[in-house]
């Protein structure tokens, strides 16, 4: 899999631990809703980053990388 040489990759798995660090110590009363909201935002990038890997689309026809450069 090329993405794990990606250092951007890399960067998000480790983004991906300090979210479930902070999870981890969040009080009991904030751990359901503002817990599952970090781990709903944070997770995603490593995933979309391994998934995205394997397309082969043609950088400069893919619509996704228009609408993230704007």
């Amino acid at each position: 899999m090329r993405f794990f040489e990606w250092q951007v990759w890399r960067d998000s798995k480790s983004l991906s631990a300090k979210v479930l660090d902070i999870v981890n110590n969040l009080p009991q009363e904030y751990l359901f809703d503002l817990g599952v909201k970090i781990v709903d935002y944070g997770f995603p990038i490593m995933i979309n980053i391994a998934e995205g890997s394997g397309k082969s689309i043609d950088k400069d026809s893919n619509p996704y990388l228009d609408v993230f450069l704007g």
